[in-house]
């Protein structure tokens, strides 16, 4: 059964909630880049990293990748997984950093997936953060 969302969340869990969704925005984007970099000091693009994946998942794809650029695709992998798992701990802390648990959390995101009043309340908590935090910088 699917988990009801946490509809009666109050003024003070959505700012922690909108503070714990900007640093979790900070952390993916900082991890992409950190793949993206591996990836490229493995000696790939990309593209080709994209590629060998694909033909590893799926038999009818026929892979044109030398022996290198498997070797270097597997290298590049075992990174990745390391940078997600550091990905996901990172995410976690910066949740509790706010004083939510990650469970509340989750049924936070669910209900302002499902509201759209809750979604645009964190919307212009987020927005009036941004201004405080451009205030404090002038």
């Amino acid at each position: 059964p699917q988990t009801e969302p946490a509809t009666d969340v109050d003024s003070q869990e959505l700012e922690k909630f909108a503070a714990a969704i900007q640093e979790i925005e900070a952390i993916q984007m900082e991890s992409r880049n950190e793949v993206g970099q591996t990836i490229e000091d493995e000696g790939l693009t990309p593209q080709q990293f994209r590629d060998i994946l694909e033909a590893q998942r799926d038999p009818e794809v026929e892979s044109e990748a030398s022996q290198e650029e498997l070797e270097q695709f597997e290298s590049a992998s075992q990174q990745l997984v390391q940078i997600q798992r550091e990905t996901q701990a990172d995410m976690k802390e910066a949740v509790e950093a706010t004083g939510l648990d990650v469970n509340r959390f989750q049924a936070i995101l669910a209900a302002v997936r499902q509201e759209p009043e809750l979604r645009q309340q964190v919307q212009q908590i987020i927005q009036e953060q941004g201004n405080d935090n451009a205030q404090q910088q002038k």
